[in-house]
Formats: C-alpha cells, structure tokens, sequence
C-alpha cells in the first residue's frame, strides 16, 4: 500500500482494515449480545429522557394556551378579583384571602415567564 500525501492530523486514528472472513466469524457469535445491548440502551435512553419530553410537552401547550390574548385576560381578571377580594376582607378574622391572592398572583407570574421567557434545551436556537 502506497503512502499519500494527506497531511495525518493529530490524534486521528487510521481505520483498521478488516478481512470479509474473520469479520463473518466473529459477528455470529456476538450478534445476539450486541443487538440485546442495543435494546438495553435505547430502552435505558428513552426512561432517561422521559422526564424531559413530558415537560418539553407541558411548556408547548402552556405556550400555544397562553399566546392567545383571552387566557392572558382571563388570568389577569383572576389576579384581579382576588385582590379586591383580598381588600374587602383584609380585617376578617380566620380569612385567608390575602394567602390566596398572592398564590394568585404569583402562579400569574410564573406562568407567564414559563410560557414566554423559558425556553427547553431542545427548543433553543
């Protein structure tokens, strides 16, 4: 075999040269194990990135939900009415409305920066 004048980069490895009938001997007996190990894998890769899809499935539909202007008003009525709630009972013993106003309002906050500032590893650009 004949020298070429391709410059070899450092740390590239030459690719070894296989015989056709040692390969057809050796690939008989380790088929079934490799194709096992291949199945183990996938199986081990799709429950490590299950977390991931379902949550990368939960932003888009809270995405596509909450683009839309009426979900938006909706929530923003919510936060709203909870507050002149929340005045209207400010000095009655045993309310809680002012607990639930601000859970209110800060679901109203998160959700919108989940929907509109957050963005999944596989969505970014």
């Amino acid at each position: 075999m004949r020298e070429s004048n391709i410059y070899a980069f450092p740390g590239a490895a030459k690719k070894p040269v296989l015989d056709p009938l040692k390969k057809a001997e050796t690939t008989s007996s380790s088929d079934s194990t490799k194709s096992q190990d291949k199945a183990l894998l996938a199986k081990s890769n799709f429950a490590s990135r299950l977390p991931s899809i379902v949550w990368n499935c939960i932003w888009l539909i809270v995405h596509i939900l909450y683009s839309f202007r009426l979900v938006q008003w909706l929530i923003g009525m919510d936060v709203v009415w909870r507050f002149i709630q929340m005045i209207y009972y400010w000095d009655t013993p045993g309310s809680n409305a002012v607990f639930i106003f601000f859970a209110h309002f800060a679901f109203s906050v998160f959700l919108a920066w989940f929907a509109l500032g957050y963005q999944p590893k596989e969505v970014r650009r």
